[in-house]
């Protein structure tokens, strides 16, 4: 059976043929192609049976179907999420018809070098640490190679998915607050990364927002080292001085406490709220399984490779190159409500609210799991 071309999907769709091969290029997004008109020409190449000549494409144009991953070597055993975005790095890839080439970030030179002598003009970076990711985009940019960050912010001009930390940290606090709570203590760390500083000014908003005053005693930038001196810290205070809740930057913390706190007579979440940051395992099979704020880490996986291949997204830019995942509250029974007297829910729910586009449209709603 001949195979179909470019051409013979042009003649059928009435399109261009340069407006048919950025279709099937998957470069719609880039060249301002409608979703009309990606679907007609899709449609059409299907039904005459097209089937793209890899080998010629890369011969005439250089460049091969791969795209090249980069992170960092100790997030590989030590941080969970990252095997979570490269899944669906990896998926959107195959339904792509692309392949993936990962490397380590120790020697950037190196791999930018590889990329060139492969003929893979496009690479999607895991690396969180500030320093690197500059190097990253600056020999991105001095070698022509297109570059999108997962996680933190957009850097030197590329562009980057993750997370809306802000509002994820905004909607955990306004849920508390919504359930009685006004003193709160969040738990941060140093804002090494861009996420810290996020979901911090998420809780201050969302503090600000309630019209409730923000305390400096409340708010602890720093590592835990002691979590039986962190407790007597905080109930040393005059009863009506005393937290009713904790919110973390990460489920790390809301994991210890949630063990430490009885040991000091403290019941959870009779007593004191508590509310994590990630939705890791662990959250959901503790003795009280806690309420966290879920990060779609598959998702962004996906988008990524979708944003780096300059596909369709569901998700937009911000107009600063972020495009940001909308979080998810996963609420278990780590939450006692104050108004009502009872907890706040006796099965998990889960919430999903996000900013879309540059207005920052929200939709939520609830579904019982």
């Amino acid at each position: 059976m001949e195979n179909k071309t470019g051409k013979n999907i042009a003649e059928t769709t009435g399109f261009s043929l340069s407006t048919v091969e950025k279709v099937l290029r998957g470069q719609s997004r880039q060249y301002h192609i409608s979703r009309e008109t990606e679907k007609t020409i899709r449609a059409a190449a299907e039904k005459l049976g097209y089937r793209k000549n890899e080998l010629a494409a890369a011969i005439r144009t250089g460049v091969n179907r791969t795209v090249g991953v980069v992170f960092h070597a100790s997030d590989v055993s030590r941080c969970s999420s990252l095997h979570e975005v490269l899944s669906g790095i990896i998926s959107e890839a195959a339904a792509r018809d692309y392949a993936i080439h990962t490397f380590m970030d120790d020697d950037m030179e190196r791999v930018v070098d590889t990329l060139i002598s492969r003929r893979t003009g496009t690479l999607i970076s895991l690396s969180l640490e500030p320093a690197r990711r500059c190097l990253t985009a600056k020999l991105c940019k001095e070698n022509g190679i297109a570059l999108v960050f997962a996680y933190e912010e957009a850097c030197s001009g590329f562009p980057a998915v993750h997370t809306d930390n802000f509002e994820g940290m905004r909607l955990a606090v306004k849920y508390l607050l919504d359930n009685g709570h006004t003193r709160i203590v969040l738990c941060c760390t140093k804002h090494t990364y861009c996420y810290d500083a996020a979901r911090h000014a998420g809780y201050l908003k969302a503090l600000s927002d309630a019209g409730i005053p923000i305390l400096k005693q409340y708010i602890l930038c720093r590592d835990i080292v002691d979590y039986d001196a962190f407790v007597e810290e905080f109930m040393r205070l005059p009863e009506a001085e005393r937290p009713t809740a904790f919110v973390s930057t990460s489920d790390t913390d809301v994991l210890h406490l949630v063990n430490v706190l009885p040991e000091h007579g403290i019941k959870v979440p009779r007593d004191v709220s508590l509310f994590g940051f990630g939705n890791t395992r662990a959250t959901e099979f503790s003795q009280v399984p806690l309420s966290s704020v879920e990060e779609s880490h598959t998702l962004l996986g996906k988008t990524v490779l979708r944003v780096a291949l300059g596909c369709e997204t569901e998700i937009r830019d911000d107009g600063k190159g972020n495009y940001l995942i909308p979080p998810r509250l996963v609420l278990r029974q780590s939450v006692f409500n104050r108004k009502t007297n009872v907890p706040a829910g006796s099965r998990e729910t889960i919430r999903e609210c996000g900013r879309h586009g540059r207005r920052n449209k929200q939709k939520c709603w609830d579904m019982q799991k």
